[in-house]
């Protein structure tokens, strides 16, 4: 309903609503889901509920761009040697050459030995890997275990 112009009001004015004739919601009782309501978090999950998933992506079907790689390890040889063969300051290099080239020799002889040895691939000693991701886990292992000398381990042919 509309309330009644005074007379000096011209028609162009914008109309007078009293506040009793607006069809206002009545308040409910403070309820757990009101409170939900005030909280932003509830637009956000109704959001994220009113989404519809991504369908899943299609089995690739196609030839792999990369082959697979050969199975091989990366082994800690910080830990093998127990501590005695180390890098100092550089990452990529090992503080004796000789020993570290001598243990290495003796891993690669011994591949299938290191390679199902359960012990040391629990600790981390030893790494099995792929020939075709070695040098990123390689370049992450010298990271994130700095003074240890990791190096690859390629199966015999």
């Amino acid at each position: 309903m509309v309330s009644e112009m005074s007379g000096d009001q011209s028609s162009s004015d914008e109309d007078d609503w009293a506040v009793e004739d607006l069809p206002l919601p009545t308040p409910k009782a403070n309820t757990e889901k009101d409170e939900i309501a005030n909280d932003d978090s509830y637009w956000e999950q109704q959001e994220k509920a009113n989404v519809t998933p991504p369908e899943p992506p299609m089995a690739d079907t196609s030839a792999p761009t990369e082959p697979e790689g050969e199975p091989m390890i990366i082994v800690d040889m910080t830990e093998l040697s127990k501590g005695k063969i180390h890098n100092r300051n550089d990452k990529n290099s090992v503080n004796d050459p000789e020993a570290a080239s001598t243990l290495r020799r003796k891993v690669e002889d011994g591949y299938a030995t290191y390679a199902k040895d359960a012990s040391l691939q629990s600790v981390g000693t030893v790494i099995p890997c792929g020939s075709s991701v070695w040098r990123m886990a390689l370049i992450t292992l010298r990271e994130e275990r700095a003074g240890h000398y990791f190096t690859p381990i390629f199966r015999p042919k």
